[in-house]
C-alpha cells in the first residue's frame, strides 16, 4: 500500500503476475533443481570434456611427430599424467610426514612451555590436561627405555 503525503489518504496498489512469469520461474527452479541433483555426473562430464580438449591436440602432435598410433600416444599421455600425479602425491606425503615427525619431536618442549605460561597454568588448574599429556609422555618414555633393556629385546 502506498500513501500520498498531500492527501493523507491511502491508495491500494495491485500487483499482477502473469501465468507466463509463473511458468518461467517454475521452469528455472526445475532446471536448477535437476542440475543440483546430477552435479556429480555433470562434474565428470565437464572434467572429461576438458581432458579431451586439452589432450587431443597433444595426442595428434605425438601421432604426427612419432608416427605412432593414436592408441599408443593416448596411452603414453595418460601414463605420463599418472606418473606426474604420483610424484606430486609422493612429495606432498613426504612433506606432511616430515612435518608430523618434527611436530612429534617438538611436542614435549611445546607442552613444557605451555605448562610454564600463564594461560597454561590456568588451563591446567581447571582441566589437568597438560599434566595428563606430561604423564602420557613419561609413560611412553619409560616404555621406550624398557624396550632398550636387554631382557626386553626379542631374540
Amino acid at each position: 500500500m502506498a500513501t500520498t503525503s498531500r492527501e493523507g489518504s491511502r491508495r491500494e496498489v495491485g500487483v499482477s503476475i502473469s501465468i507466463r512469469t509463473i511458468l518461467m520461474a517454475a521452469i528455472v527452479v526445475a532446471v536448477v533443481a535437476s542440475m543440483v541433483s546430477i552435479r556429480s555426473v555433470l562434474l565428470v562430464i565437464f572434467v572429461s570434456g576438458f581432458g579431451v580438449a586439452v589432450l587431443s591436440p597433444l595426442a595428434t602432435g605425438m601421432e604426427r611427430r612419432l608416427g605412432w598410433s593414436r592408441r599408443v600416444c593416448s596411452t603414453l599421455l595418460v601414463l605420463a599424467i599418472m606418473v606426474v600425479i604420483a610424484v606430486v602425491a609422493l612429495v606432498i606425503v613426504q612433506a606432511a610426514s616430515g612435518a608430523v615427525h618434527d611436530f612429534s619431536h617438538d611436542l614435549p618442549q611445546i607442552v613444557d612451555r605451555a605448562k610454564q605460561s600463564d594461560l597454561g597454568n590456568v588451563l591446567d588448574k581447571r582441566s589437568g590436561s597438560l599434566d595428563t599429556i606430561g604423564e602420557d609422555r613419561a609413560e611412553d618414555g619409560d616404555a621406550d627405555r624398557a624396550a632398550d633393556l636387554p631382557e626386553h629385546r626379542r631374540a
